[in-house]
């Protein structure tokens, strides 16, 4: 049985339960909501959307956040967690996978323009309302990452 509140109306919403499921401390570690992305937390960046319908184009997203890290010359985060909140579904890509990409430039919002790209296949996908793959993606959370 899940303890989320899906379905979620705004995006916010299941990000804070999210995270407050997860202990991950969003309200006092500046760390953790920076530059315009979603989270991002010890290796990880986080990528909410109520619904993925296209995981390509958030995938897309996820990557131009990290070429902008990259060239403002911040760590750029080894795993990449898209986050489905109101199916409660995690999708696991490597950052290396995306090497390439993240190294390009790009100009402009990065949720805007991402037609046409096609990622690789994700690595893992969990349901997080599930007992044994909440465990999972905990541990995704709180590991160092190589």
């Amino acid at each position: 049985m899940s303890n989320f509140s899906t379905p979620y109306n705004t995006e916010r919403d299941g990000q804070i339960e999210f995270f407050e499921n997860y202990g991950i401390p969003y309200d006092n570690d500046d760390s953790v909501l920076i530059d315009n992305t979603d989270g991002v937390y010890n290796g990880n960046i986080l990528e909410f959307k109520l619904n993925i319908t296209n995981l390509n184009k958030v995938l897309f997203q996820a990557i131009k956040y990290l070429s902008k890290m990259r060239i403002k010359g911040e760590s750029v985060p080894a795993t990449i967690l898209l986050v489905d909140l109101n199916t409660t579904t995690v999708y696991v890509y490597k950052s290396a996978d995306y090497s390439d990409d993240i190294h390009k430039v790009y100009v402009g919002a990065a949720s805007k323009d991402n037609e046409g790209f096609v990622a690789k296949m994700y690595l893992e996908k969990y349901n997080y309302s599930n007992m044994s793959d909440s465990g999972k993606v905990k541990f995704i959370l709180k590991s160092k990452k190589k």
